[in-house]
C-alpha cells in the first residue's frame, strides 16, 4: 500500500526530505524492549538538515485519546447491543453473523487507538528517567525547530515561514499528490537518542 508523502523542502538549495521518515520506524532499545520513539519533522539548526525530530508524549494527549477510547466503546457497546437485539427476532438462517460495515469500522478504531495509548504509555514510562531534551534523530542535537502543523490548503506548495539555517532560504512543503510504497529500515537510539 502507498503512502501519500509530503516533501518539506527550501528555496534556497537543495535540501529535502520527505514525511515518509516520520514512519521509519524508529526505536527506543532499553534492556532488549523495543518502545517507539515519537517524531515531527522539522530542522536541525547544528546539522542543518530537515529530518525527523524527536518529540515526547504528553499526558495530556495520552489522556485525550483515552476520553476518545472510552467514548468510542460506549458507541460500539451500545449499537452492538442494538444490532443483537435486532438480530434476536430473526430467525436462526436470517441472522447475520458478521457485523455491520459501520460497527466493524468502529470495532478496529478501538483497537487502533487501544493500541496507540498503550504504545504511548510504554514510551512515556520508559523515558521517565530521560535527561536529555528532546533531539535531532539525524546529529543528536537539540537545538532545532519543529515544523508548524501542516494543513492542506489546496496549493502545490505553502510556505511553512522559517528561515533554512543553512542558506537563509524559505522552509517550505510541496504536496503534489506523491505517494510512496517503501518502508524506510528501522533505526534504534538508547534511550537518550544516541544511535545505536
Amino acid at each position: 500500500m502507498s503512502i501519500p508523502t509530503l516533501t518539506y523542502g527550501c528555496t534556497g538549495c537543495d535540501s529535502f526530505c520527505w514525511s515518509l521518515m516520520k514512519h521509519a520506524g524508529f526505536y527506543y532499545l532499553v534492556e532488549e524492549t523495543r518502545f517507539q520513539v515519537y517524531v515531527e519533522m522539522g530542522v536541525c539548526h547544528q546539522c542543518t538538515e530537515i529530518y525527523p525530530i524527536e518529540v515526547f508524549p504528553e499526558v495530556a494527549e495520552i489522556r485525550q485519546l483515552k476520553q476518545t477510547l472510552e467514548t468510542q466503546r460506549a458507541q460500539l457497546f451500545s449499537e452492538k447491543a442494538q444490532h443483537d437485539q435486532a438480530n434476536q427476532s430473526l430467525r436462526w438462517w436470517q441472522r447475520k453473523k458478521d457485523l455491520p460495515y459501520a460497527l466493524s469500522q468502529l470495532n478496529s478504531s478501538c483497537e487502533d487507538i487501544e493500541k496507540r495509548v498503550s504504545n504511548m504509555e510504554q514510551t512515556y514510562n520508559a523515558l521517565s528517567g530521560r535527561i536529555a531534551l528532546p533531539k535531532c534523530l539525524r546529529c543528536g542535537s537539540t537545538e532545532h525547530t519543529l515544523f508548524p502543523s501542516y494543513q492542506n490548503t489546496g496549493n502545490d506548495k505553502d510556505f511553512l515561514g522559517l528561515k533554512h539555517p543553512r542558506c537563509g532560504g524559505e522552509l517550505i512543503v510541496i504536496n503534489d499528490g506523491l505517494r510512496l510504497n517503501v518502508k524506510p529500515a528501522a533505526i534504534g537510539f538508547d534511550i537518550e537518542a544516541n544511535k545505536l
